[in-house]
């Protein structure tokens, strides 16, 4: 191990003589030749290696899956909140505050976490305009207390009233919809008010024009507006008119409904079911569609399907 840790590693004599009663034990230097491929794969450099085994060289006698990996992703994560520099000159106090201000207007607490880790910008408001921005949740009839009120707090908090007004006028001539109607859609889903307003009118306009669907069916199921045109509505669509024209019977669901199946259900029911009879299904709605985003992301802000801005 001593010519190990000079030979293979670089780290110097003197280092060697303290740690290598440590390795003692060792009868094969698997651990350590796996601990130094994972460094490695990492990016580090030869330098790097020698320098982060020459000051802890028993991190060579650790288990790579249980201990050197999840420290690595922990680290990556810590980085990230560090490179936003903005984050470190606030207080702990302000950030507090600004927590227990959340928890007062009710969100759950599993709902804060996740919403935070979204957007952590949101705890950098001042007391005031947090009320402020609850205020405009409050006019938009979202109930205190609710799973959605820290969805429609995070939708908001990205949406100036400007632009909310904009989007909201955009869907309402789209759409036929009253305002009432359009606050009720928001609180049923609330993100979508974060994408742009022409992507909003092109996700209308397909709904209603390719889609078939009936302008009440998007006030009733303003999730529809969440959906990924490309990725999604697009080739759901091409797939079952493929199905229609091979004569094939899909039964009497409407294509609104189909639209808000689940990824899973909708791949059984629809394209693996009759791949053998449409083989091109496959490439009209191809499997990297369907890898487990779109079929329920708990994280995404106010509906149970994908919520993206193509």
């Amino acid at each position: 191990m001593v010519d190990y840790l000079v030979s293979t590693c670089g780290v110097p004599q003197a280092k060697v003589a303290k740690a290598a009663p440590r390795f003692a034990h060792l009868r094969s230097p698997d651990r350590p030749d796996a601990a130094l491929a994972f460094l490695r794969s990492q990016g580090l450099t030869r330098a790097q290696v020698r320098a982060v085994v020459t000051l802890h060289p028993t991190l060579l006698l650790r288990d790579v899956d249980a201990t050197i990996a999840p420290k690595f992703r922990a680290v990556r994560l810590l980085m990230k909140c560090l490179a936003k520099k903005w984050l470190l000159k606030y207080s702990v106090d302000w950030l507090k505050d600004s927590m227990s201000t959340l928890r007062g207007y009710g969100v759950p607490e599993a709902r804060l976490v996740a919403t935070l880790r979204q957007r952590p910008a949101l705890i950098m408001r001042s007391p005031a305009r947090l009320r402020a921005l609850a205020a405009r949740v409050d006019a938009c009839g979202v109930p205190r207390g609710s799973w959605m009120y820290a969805w429609a707090l995070l939708a908001l908090h990205c949406v100036s009233d400007a632009a909310f007004r904009a989007k909201m006028a955009a869907v309402m001539c789209a759409t036929g919809c009253t305002e009432q109607e359009f606050l009720a859609m928001f609180r049923r889903a609330p993100c979508f008010v974060g994408m742009s307003t022409e992507l909003l009118r092109r996700k209308v306009e397909f709904l209603i024009g390719t889609a078939g669907c009936g302008a009440d069916d998007i006030v009733r199921n303003p999730v529809l507006l969440t959906y990924s045109l490309s990725k999604r509505m697009e080739p759901l669509c091409r797939a079952i008119e493929a199905l229609k024209a091979r004569g094939v019977d899909v039964g009497k669901e409407r294509l609104v409904t189909i639209l808000r199946k689940p990824e899973v259900r909708f791949m059984e029911r629809y394209i693996l079911r009759y791949s053998h009879q449409a083989p091109e299904l496959l490439e009209l709605y191809p499997p990297d569609h369907h890898n487990g985003s779109l079929s329920g992301d708990s994280s995404t802000i106010g509906s149970s399907s994908q919520s993206e801005g193509d």
